[in-house]
C-alpha cells in the first residue's frame, strides 16, 4: 500500500505541475525552481533529458533497487527535469539474477508437499477422465511406474481447494516438477493459480517515466512511458536449452500508457509482473520464427506512440481492461495482492 500511494502521488504530482506551471515542494519540504542545479545525476538520465522532454525517471533493475541517480529524501527522489519538478518514487525490487522468487514457507520443500498444501483428498473421485494424463480418475495415474514419489501413491486423487477441478495426486506432482518449482500451482484446466506464481524472464531492467505529451483518446493526461531492456545471455536450467545462448532482438522496447488511475495501476501490477519475471520469456517469435530468443509471455503492452496503424498503440477503449484481465490471469493483482 505504501508503494501505492507514493507512486500514485509522484504520477499526479506530473499531471498538477504541468497545468500550475510552479514550483513543487520535495519529500521533506525542500523547494525547488525551474532552473535550480541537481547533483550527482547519473550518465544515462543526462543523456535522456538532453533526447526528450523527460518530466520524470524511475528504474527498475533486475539485481538492484531504483536508481534514478539523484538527491534521495527518505523514500522520495527530487527530479529536475526540463520543464517541470518531480517526485519519482523508490521502488525495492527483487534480485532477478537468480531463478526467482520462492514462497519462504515453500522453501526447499518436496513437490508433493507443496502440492498437498492446495489440495483435498478425494475418497470416491467420479468415473472421468484427469485432464493431464488422460487416464480414468477411478483408475490410476498415467504417470505409474514412470514417475515414483515416497508417499504418493498413483491411484490417489485430490480436488483444487478453490477451484474444485480434480487430479490424480501423482499427475499434479509431475506437472509441478516440470515447472519453476516456485512453490506456486496453476490448475491446467480453468488457470486459477494457487500461491504466487512466477516465470522465466531473464535478467534485464524495466525504467518508466513521464512525457508531457498525451496519447490519442487521452487528451487531458501525460503519458507514462515503460522501457524494457534485456540483454543476450545464456538460458539457465528453468529455459527451454540450458547453457544455450539467447537471443534479445528489439531491445529496448518502449511501451506507453496514459497517466490516470487506471494507467497509474496498470503500471503498479506491471512492476510486480516484472518482479515475478512475468512479462517476458525465452522461447519462439511468432513474428521471425526465430527460436531461443525473447519474446513476451501473454501481458500486451502498446508499443506505438501517436497512432495505431499496427494494433499495438491508442486509441483503444478498451485496452486497459484487457490487460488487467491478463495481469490477473498470472495471478497478478491489487486483490491477490491482499490475500
Amino acid at each position: 500500500m505504501a508503494r501505492k500511494n507514493i507512486l500514485d502521488g509522484a504520477l499526479k504530482s506530473a499531471n498538477k505541475a504541468k497545468k500550475k506551471g510552479r514550483e513543487t515542494k520535495g519529500h521533506r519540504g525542500e523547494v525547488t525552481r525551474p532552473g535550480s542545479s541537481l547533483q550527482h545525476l547519473h550518465g544515462f538520465l543526462s543523456q535522456v533529458k538532453r533526447r526528450h522532454s523527460v518530466t520524470q525517471w524511475a528504474e527498475v533493475r533486475g539485481g538492484g533497487s531504483l536508481q534514478p541517480g539523484l538527491h534521495v529524501n527518505g523514500a522520495m527522489v527530487v527530479v529536475q527535469g526540463k520543464h517541470e519538478n518531480l517526485l519519482v518514487p523508490a521502488l525495492p525490487v527483487k534480485n532477478l539474477n537468480g531463478t526467482g522468487p520462492v514462497h519462504p514457507a515453500l522453501a526447499g520443500k518436496n513437490p508433493e508437499d507443496v502440492v498437498r498444501r492446495y489440495m483435498q483428498k478425494v475418497k470416491n473421485p467420479p468415473d472421468e477422465d484427469c485432464t493431464i494424463c488422460m487416464e480414468r480418475l477411478v483408475t490410476a495415474s498415467g504417470y505409474e511406474g514412470v514417475l515414483r514419489h515416497k508417499g504418493v501413491r498413483p491411484e490417489l486423487v485430490g480436488r483444487l481447494g478453490r477451484c474444485g477441478h480434480m487430479y490424480h495426486l501423482l499427475c499434479l506432482v509431475a506437472m509441478y516438477s516440470n515447472g519453476n518449482k516456485d512453490g506456486s500451482l496453476q490448475c491446467p484446466t480453468c488457470k486459477a493459480i494457487y500461491g504466487e506464481k512466477t516465470g522465466t524472464q531473464p535478467p534485464g531492467k524495466m525504467q518508466f517515466h513521464l512525457i508531457p505529451h498525451s496519447l490519442p483518446g487521452f487528451a487531458d493526461t501525460q503519458t507514462i512511458r515503460i522501457v524494457y531492456d534485456i540483454p543476450t545471455g545464456i538460458q539457465g536450467p528453468e529455459h527451454p536449452n540450458p547453457g544455450k545462448k539467447f537471443t534479445a532482438r528489439g531491445f529496448p522496447r518502449h511501451c506507453y500508457l496514459p497517466n490516470n488511475e487506471k494507467g497509474r495501476k496498470v503500471l503498479r501490477l506491471l512492476i510486480t509482473a516484472w518482479e515475478r519475471r512475468l512479462i517476458f520469456t525465452i522461447g519462439t517469435s511468432n513474428t521471425t520464427g526465430e527460436s531461443d530468443t525473447v519474446v513476451w509471455n501473454e501481458i500486451h503492452h502498446k508499443t506505438e506512440f501517436g497512432s495505431n496503424l499496427t494494433g499495438h498503440g491508442y486509441p483503444d477503449a478498451s485496452y486497459l481492461d484487457n490487460v488487467l484481465a491478463e495481469l490477473t490471469a498470472q495471478g497478478v493483482s491489487e486483490a491477490a495482492a491482499k490475500a
